[in-house]
């Protein structure tokens, strides 16, 4: 199981072809301008026409569209021209190899160590591996406000994975980007919380085949991973949590909700009290309560594969209570 990344990335280099971009454009794939790069699901699908290894049908039709490009004046209004998803554009100094391998040294999975360019697909031997075995593994690292994703335990340096990270590792698989994740068994006992339902509220938007096909997976995950008995008990779970969600505290609101620049603004100072706390109890070696209460056990390090079968088969009885399930969230919805 990986730990934090401390060594410099290597990526190799594979010429990207005008034959590629060609075939790329049926899928509404265009070819970069200079000084652009395209990593995540767009690089994903690149990388697997250039390495001939096909296409994998569930990254379509591509959601979000994130890009590394040259911080220069007219930068911005290139991004809006390629329609990319603001959270995923980064805009650089520098587009040299070095600069790339920093940006690409810590994704959420190795299967995402992949950036594509007009001339060139950067990518990791072990991106490589990933999109062959459809197998995933979680990247440890702790850097700043945003990206913080694990701990290690005082006992053995476990990797103690957020219940952030393990969500994304769930919604990767679950939406048919992969086969399967592997995790060491002791992660098995995160609470997902408010990060299952915010997934939850992504697979609500998604076409009703692809919201279907998303929770039949999800039923597998849960029962693989020993969240639900089995795959039937999957809607009264999630009716469940959602119940427990909406009624906490701070309930969890299901309808998007416009975040003002004063609450904006307090979010952030919060986030930094909570790094300078985190960064002093490391400094002065006071262990953290998450690993204090967290259970332990006997070859619980062992690693362990939640996997989902390729084929699927949904029966009419669950696409029913999926629809069901649908007008559930969505009473929810109109009440907020």
């Amino acid at each position: 199981m990986p730990e934090e990344l401390s060594e410099e990335l290597v990526l190799e280099r594979h010429p990207i072809s005008d034959k590629i971009w060609t075939n790329l454009s049926y899928d509404g794939i265009k070819k970069p301008e200079k000084n652009i790069l395209y990593y995540g699901s767009v690089a994903r699908t690149i990388a697997m026409e250039v390495l001939n290894l096909g296409k994998n049908p569930n990254e379509f039709p591509i959601a979000d569209i994130d890009l590394f490009i040259l911080d220069e004046p007219n930068a911005w209004q290139k991004t809006e021209e390629m329609k990319a998803d603001p959270a995923g554009i980064r805009f650089l100094k520098s587009l040299d190899s070095e600069t790339i391998a920093k940006e690409l040294k810590n994704p959420d999975c190795l299967m995402n160590q992949i950036a594509a360019s007009d001339k060139e697909l950067f990518i990791s031997k072990e991106a490589i591996k990933e999109l062959k075995t459809g197998i995933v593994k979680p990247v440890c690292y702790r850097q700043d406000i945003y990206k913080t994703n694990c701990y290690f335990h005082p006992k053995d340096n476990a990797p103690i994975f957020t219940e952030g990270a393990i969500i994304r590792l769930i919604k990767f698989v679950a939406e048919g980007k992969a086969k399967g994740f592997e995790i060491e068994k002791h992660n098995l006992q995160i609470e997902l919380k408010d990060r299952l339902l915010a997934l939850l509220k992504k697979i609500l938007n998604k076409p009703e085949e692809k919201r279907n096909e998303t929770l039949f997976r999800l039923g597998f995950i849960f029962e693989e991973m020993g969240i639900i008995e089995d795959k039937n008990s999957l809607f009264d779970y999630l009716k469940e949590e959602v119940k427990k969600g909406i009624t906490r505290k701070n309930p969890f609101r299901f309808k998007q909700q416009k975040i003002e620049p004063t609450r904006e603004a307090k979010w952030f100072m919060t986030k930094i009290v909570k790094l300078t706390k985190k960064r002093v109890e490391e400094v002065l070696g006071i262990t953290k309560t998450i690993l204090t209460e967290y259970k332990r056990e006997e070859g619980d390090r062992e690693k362990i594969i939640i996997f989902v079968p390729k084929k699927l088969s949904l029966s009419e009885n669950f696409i029913k209570q999926a629809q069901e399930w649908q007008k559930f969230i969505l009473e929810i919805i109109s009440k907020e």
